[in-house]
């Protein structure tokens, strides 16, 4: 379970990177790749786009496996080591400091009571915003362009759809 949160996770950070700012060819293929993988994770009933259940039920798995001393909570360390390897080879960023680096920015986003910590209604509601600025066409459902869309900032009218 640890990949579906990863890929989740792999959006976000794209999403604040300055490779998908760019526009590069390499921010294009990692957020195909992201989103392709998105979808056959947490796409449930196989119909090719991700429901608001199938998403959150996403959440609440990626939220268990992270928090791996079953404290309810997610650390940072926790963050970092569910996620340093998968992020780097997504290839957003150029060494292992940039990388930690928007690890990092990521989790502190994640934290909103700025406790040090992630709870489930946080990942919740990150989870629920993601979903809500995907889910371009307000239709209830993310496709994969729409996750395309998102990872490299850029509307899903843009992605031909």
């Amino acid at each position: 379970m640890k990949s579906l949160f990863v890929f989740s996770f792999g959006a976000l950070v794209l999403l604040a990177s300055p490779v998908a700012a760019k526009g590069t060819a390499d921010a294009d293929q990692a957020a195909r790749a992201i989103a392709r993988q998105t979808i056959q994770l947490q796409d449930r009933d196989h119909d090719g786009r991700i429901s608001l259940k199938e998403s959150a039920g996403a959440a609440l798995s990626m939220f268990y496996s992270i928090d791996t001393d079953q404290s309810q909570l997610i650390s940072s360390a926790e963050m970092v080591h569910a996620t340093m390897t998968d992020v780097a080879a997504l290839k957003v960023s150029n060494s292992a400091d940039q990388t930690a680096a928007l690890v990092a920015s990521r989790f502190e986003v994640m934290d909103m009571d700025g406790d040090g910590s992630i709870s489930l209604p946080e990942m919740l509601a990150v989870m629920q915003t993601v979903f809500d600025t995907a889910d371009a066409n307000a239709d209830g459902f993310v496709s994969q362009n729409e996750l395309v869309a998102l990872a490299t900032d850029r509307s899903a009218v843009a992605q031909g759809r």
